[in-house]
């Protein structure tokens, strides 16, 4: 990954972060790591537990943030949040 691209991704958890806790939400954990992947941001909401995948894009010519989540991804989201939720 460039360091371009990683400075961008960085911005784009920070704001993502700074959005919710206005929003209310209390952030949990950040950058969460699992054997099955990982989870940029871990938050509750009320007594909801949320988890965050966070897409930046700095244009639309790649497509959506949510048309960049492949059925792959989404796989290692819900493996590593099911992990999270039993090993708390």
């Amino acid at each position: 990954m460039t360091r371009r691209r990683q400075q961008v991704g960085k911005a784009g958890e920070a704001a993502a972060r700074s959005y919710l806790q206005r929003k209310g939400y209390r952030v949990a954990e950040v950058n969460y790591r699992s054997p099955y992947g990982e989870i940029d941001i871990v938050a509750f909401h009320g007594s909801i537990l949320v988890f965050v995948e966070v897409r930046t894009r700095t244009g639309s010519s790649f497509g959506t943030p949510a048309e960049s989540i492949t059925a792959e991804k989404l796989n290692h989201l819900k493996r590593t949040a099911l992990f999270y939720m039993q090993s708390r």
